[in-house]
């Protein structure tokens, strides 16, 4: 396989990964974001994950 073959492949992989980073990152900065509202019935979130919050194990 030449070079030339050779590119487009790392090319993808390397977005593959770069993709799969990014979503960690969000993933991470969702999990450590906190929301709080008043008392009117408003949901408070601290730091659990978005399927902890959809099973509701929290």
């Amino acid at each position: 396989m030449t070079k030339a073959e050779r590119l487009p492949l790392i090319k993808s992989a390397h977005e593959r990964w770069r993709r799969k980073e990014q979503r960690a990152a969000k993933e991470a900065d969702w999990d450590a974001s906190r929301t709080e509202q008043d008392e009117e019935g408003e949901i408070y979130l601290d730091r659990i994950s978005l399927q902890q919050f959809l099973r509701g194990d929290f």
